[in-house]
Parts: C-alpha cells; sequence; structure tokens
C-alpha cells in the first residue's frame, strides 16, 4: 500500500489536499499543448507526468501548488486495498 493523501497549508490551515494518481489542470501549457498532469510524486517535490506526451517534471511544492488551476480526477483504483 502507498503513501496516504498529502496535505498542504493555505493561510495557516489545512486545505487543498493532493494524492498520488490525481489528474490536475495547470495553469500554464506544456509545450507539446497539454495541460493535463497526473501526480506521481508528493513530498518537498511534486513530480508529475504529461497525459499528453509523457514527460515528467519535477517542481517544488510551492511553485506546483501556485501554478493548479484545478482537481480534475482521482485515479480509480485509489484507496483501494489489492
Amino acid at each position: 500500500m502507498g503513501p496516504g493523501p498529502a496535505y498542504s497549508r493555505v493561510d495557516g490551515e489545512f486545505g487543498f489536499m493532493y494524492a498520488i494518481g490525481q489528474i490536475v489542470r495547470m495553469k500554464k501549457g506544456h509545450p507539446c499543448g497539454g495541460d493535463t498532469w497526473r501526480i506521481i510524486r508528493i513530498g518537498m517535490d511534486f513530480r508529475i507526468k504529461c497525459l499528453k506526451c509523457g514527460r515528467s517534471v519535477l517542481l517544488p511544492r510551492q511553485r506546483f501548488e501556485r501554478r493548479v488551476r484545478e482537481v480534475l480526477a482521482q485515479e480509480e483504483n485509489q484507496g483501494q486495498s489489492p
């Protein structure tokens, strides 16, 4: 079983929740033309993978949180035990 959801601080309170497998839309598009990404690593840095071309990018937490426009979907098998 993988790590649980990661919580991000917003104005001194826990607000947004990100989890591995979530699909997010970023404010700026990728040069390939895609703007949707899958979260594949959470920690001090976020690793996200472009759903159009497959390129992965490592972003510091603060930069990632500023650039996320919306969370679109959760991975289907998230939270289920094998």
